[in-house]
């Protein structure tokens, strides 16, 4: 994987150089789209390589260019584009058709979840349609990350992403999964609390507790995130309990819902696109 990212870092540097010395009326849309590919690389997220090379092999500007050194660029990032999927490939595990059949059902289901939450009519909904929708994406995400390729995944994310991503991505979202489906008795988001008596009415040193005794008093995390209908960043702030008793821990205090909600399925979707080779509608 090593390889591959050095190969990608090349790539985004290419890139740069060539979105440096082009210049057409219709420029700025096509930054967007490159722009959008670049954070999907540095999110690893392979899909952004077809992005590039569809935004450049179906322009007309690089198709008609007769600038020499544009031609020459746009040939080394082609050329990188096939080499990073031919590596990427021989890693690739065969998939069968049975997981063939489980992940396009996980994924289209959680693509529709992701889609309605980004809609302004999902926020008016009632709170607890909003949790049942939040616990089938949570448990669509736990289930797909079965799947063998996803393990070297977060390894990747420890290395390459901002510190905390990885633990973020992984057990901060088991164990939010985990309340849902081990205490299902809440309405709404809001509701739902924990303490060390109820996480282990039945027994001890399960992965709600593990992750409490881990992270209890950690520093809080702050991320941000752009959402495509807003101009700025929205930021939200992940908060890890002080103490692990009996006093209640209410989710809301970890993350709160609507922007803690976002933010959670960009970050799935972040670690489920690097599986993804192609989109068909």
């Amino acid at each position: 994987m090593d390889i591959i990212q050095e190969k990608v870092n090349l790539l985004i540097s290419l890139i740069d150089n060539l979105w440096e010395n082009i210049d057409f009326p219709n420029k700025n849309q096509l930054i967007q789209e490159i722009n959008k590919a670049k954070f999907c690389l540095k999110s690893h997220d392979l899909i952004g390589i077809d992005i590039i090379k569809f935004s450049i092999e179906k322009n007309t500007y690089f198709q008609n260019n007769t600038n020499e050194y544009i031609n020459k660029i746009k040939i080394q990032i082609l050329e990188l584009i096939s080499e990073i999927k031919q590596d990427y490939q021989k890693d690739e595990i065969p998939i069968t058709k049975a997981e063939e059949l489980f992940l396009n059902l996980s994924y289209n289901k959680f693509f529709d979840i992701l889609s309605e939450v980004y809609k302004k009519h999902f926020w008016e909904k009632e709170p607890h349609y909003r949790l049942n929708k939040m616990s089938q994406a949570f448990s669509i995400y736990n289930e797909i990350l079965n799947y063998e390729s996803f393990r070297g995944v977060f390894k990747w994310l420890e290395k390459y992403r901002p510190p905390m991503e990885a633990e973020i991505s992984g057990s901060l979202f088991k164990f939010i999964r985990n309340i849902l489906i081990h205490f299902p008795f809440f309405d709404s988001w809001n509701e739902i609390w924990i303490n060390k008596e109820l996480v282990n009415w039945n027994r001890p040193n399960q992965s709600i507790d593990k992750f409490l005794k881990k992270y209890c008093g950690k520093h809080e995390v702050e991320y941000r995130f752009k959402e495509n209908q807003q101009s700025g960043f929205t930021y939200v702030k992940i908060k890890f309990p002080k103490k692990y008793d009996n006093e209640k821990i209410y989710l809301k205090d970890i993350i709160c819902e609507e922007e803690g909600i976002k933010f959670i399925l960009i970050m799935m979707l972040r670690v489920l696109n690097t599986q993804i080779i192609s989109i068909k509608d």
